[in-house]
């Protein structure tokens, strides 16, 4: 798991919405940062700098986030919400025809609701040597053996980094800009914004429980020699309780599932000392 950092704009946005008090009490206060530059190793050689902002920041597991906001949505509007997990959504038509008499190929608004073939996800779990991994598989969930459809005047496209709904939006919106007529006169082009990622990074979570003399409200930050890897903790209670990261390039050794407790440790032990000492051999195994 991992945790999420919640500053002006994300707090200001839960508090229009009426949700802030109850994400409030389920996240943390960080006031601040602890960082070890690269050979520093000791725990008095990690410099504290006080964020200076008018908000304080708040952290909390994504999960929890999640959890607070479906307690809300059940319990506040649950009379006119419905909440589904586990299926897959894939768009059809969005609603305009795709061509008006004119020839600009632009729908006036009024046409039929946005069209979407909704399926089930079922979690397989493989044979053989990947029986230990989960593929999140699509099965159909219909009477009839195929998806089911569903028509609605509004969909929002809130899925994440996959943009189903996006990359569907911008296929269609080639689609009808074909004509020359469309070209000229029609609506503006719709298109996705894509960034490469130059500076790929994967992570490993480590659980860590700091000794009470350490402060439980500040983001702690260690970079190894040559910045081959970055830890970032944040605290997950104000007990001392914390989530690390582990940073790291996708090829680098210790990114492997199979990485062997013994490399991790000796890593932590090098360049992390003031951290490794913190942590068991059993989460050592488990990272």
């Amino acid at each position: 798991y991992y945790l999420l950092g919640l500053g002006r704009r994300g707090q200001s946005a839960l508090r229009s919405l009426g949700v802030w008090d109850d994400v409030e009490r389920a996240s943390v206060a960080v006031v601040g940062r602890r960082d070890w530059q690269p050979g520093r190793t000791t725990e008095e050689e990690g410099r504290i700098t006080m964020a200076n902002k008018r908000v304080t920041s708040r952290v909390l597991a994504r999960d929890k986030l999640v959890g607070v906001l479906r307690r809300v949505v059940e319990e506040r509007y649950g009379d006119v919400v419905e909440l589904r997990y586990g299926y897959q959504v894939d768009p059809v038509d969005f609603g305009d025809p795709e061509g008006e008499a004119d020839g600009t190929g632009e729908g006036d608004g009024n046409g039929p609701p946005v069209r979407l073939e909704v399926s089930r996800c079922t979690p397989v779990r493989p044979a053989g040597d990947d029986a230990a991994a989960v593929v999140e598989e699509c099965s159909v969930d219909s009477a009839d053996g195929g998806p089911a459809t569903v028509t609605a005047n509004l969909l929002i496209g809130a899925d994440g980094a996959a943009r189903t709904i996006a990359n569907a939006m911008e296929a269609r919106d080639r689609k009808r800009r074909v004509g020359p007529l469309s070209r000229l006169f029609g609506k503006g082009r719709f298109k996705v914004t894509r960034f490469d990622d130059d500076n790929p990074r994967v992570y490993k979570s480590v659980p860590i429980k700091f000794p009470s003399h350490w402060p439980s409200n500040l983001n702690y930050s260690a970079r190894s020699t040559g910045n081959r890897i970055t830890l970032e903790a944040l605290p997950s209670d104000t007990s001392g309780t914390y989530c690390a990261l582990l940073l790291m390039k996708p090829d680098d050794p210790l990114s492997r599932p199979s990485c062997p407790p013994s490399e991790l440790r000796s890593f932590f032990d090098t360049e992390f000392p003031q951290f490794s000492s913190l942590i068991g051999d059993g989460v050592m195994s488990d990272v």
